[in-house]
This record gives C-alpha cells, structure tokens and sequence, in this order.
C-alpha cells in the first residue's frame, strides 16, 4: 500500500517526496515563512482541506491546557485545523511537554475535540486521567489493524508503548489510518514529528 501524506509545509513534503511508499501531498495557497519555514495557508488552503476526507488525522498545537482545551498561536493555521478535524473521523493530536500548560491565542476546541493524544512525555498529574482515557481510545482503534495486539487487548494484557507506535506505524505503511501533522514551521512546532 501506498500511504498518503497530507501536509502544508513545504519543507516536510520536499523531505518526503523520496520516501518510498508515500505520497507527500501539498496543500496549495498563500505562501508564508522563509526557505527553511514555508508554509501555505489561506482560501485555496481550506478549499482543498475541505474536498478531502481523512479517517484518521493527527495533528499538533501550540498550545493544551485543561482550561482553554486545545489551542494555536496563527488564525491561518486554526482555519487549516479545523477544517482538518470537520473532516475526520479519529482525531490524535501529537505533543510534548512544552504544549502542555501553555495556552495560545486562537482557541481549536476543548480537549474532547480530539479523541486521542499521543505524548511521548511524563505528564503532569492534572493530565493524567484525560490523557489516560485517549491512551485507551488509542489502543482499541490500533488494536483493530493489527491481530497480535488485538488479542494482547481482549486477553488484559498491558500494550507497550512500543508496540503501540509499532502497531500506528504498521497500520499507516498499510494505509489503513493516515496521518495529518500541522504544525507551523514559524516557530518550530510540529515540523520535526512529521520528518
């Protein structure tokens, strides 16, 4: 299978466009940033977002703070987002330590607009039972393309975490989720995720 990789950074579809077995697929736009950084945003941006469908996304923020949910420092990159999350069915949005607590000035939703979180960090205690609940949402919908780990699931048995990237990385080669990463290369978040 070939996977699909749909991006508005222009950096991390030219790194992609040798890869074997994807496809780096660029959303066209206004252009922003510089050579190292560029970006497309704007109309044509949400336009094309808007004619694609996306079964699983995962995405990144600026920001994620129990108060103010998931939150983006640009306008152009909440418009992207959000047209992103109308458009998919499983939402996983990938973090760090550095997102967590901190909160940006464009609001993208609550923390149940996204049904799973991928945080290779430890997390902070007031985190931990939000985090855990999506982990478990994670695990099934995994568990689902992958038999061994299916039956790991369905006997009680604890799934590593790195089974479970394994599983996500097996599962996206197999084209049965595709990931979506925004981030913004401005400053640097979510860009090193997606190479």
């Amino acid at each position: 299978g070939r996977l699909n990789v749909v991006t508005n950074n222009v950096s991390a579809a030219l790194e992609l466009l040798d890869a074997p077995g994807i496809c780096a697929v660029l959303i066209g736009g206004d252009l922003a940033g510089g050579r190292k950084s560029a970006e497309t945003y704007g109309e044509i941006a949400r336009e094309e977002i808007s004619r694609m469908y996306f079964g699983k996304c995962f995405l990144s923020f600026d920001g994620i703070s129990l108060q103010r949910g998931y939150t983006v420092d640009n306008m152009n990159k909440l418009s992207l987002i959000r047209q992103v999350l109308a458009n998919s069915d499983m939402k996983c949005a990938l973090t760090d330590a550095s997102n967590l607590g901190r909160i940006s000035l464009h609001s993208v939703g609550p923390l149940d607009a996204v049904n799973h979180v991928v945080a290779p960090i430890n997390i902070p205690e007031e985190y931990k039972e939000a985090a855990e609940a999506a982990r478990v949402t994670l695990v099934e919908a995994v568990a689902e393309t992958d038999e061994d780990l299916m039956m790991q699931y369905l006997e009680g048995e604890e799934i590593s975490t790195e089974s479970l990237i394994s599983g996500i990385r097996k599962a996206t080669l197999a084209s049965e989720i595709v990931p979506i990463l925004c981030g913004t290369a401005l400053r640097n978040r979510g860009v090193q995720p997606m190479l």
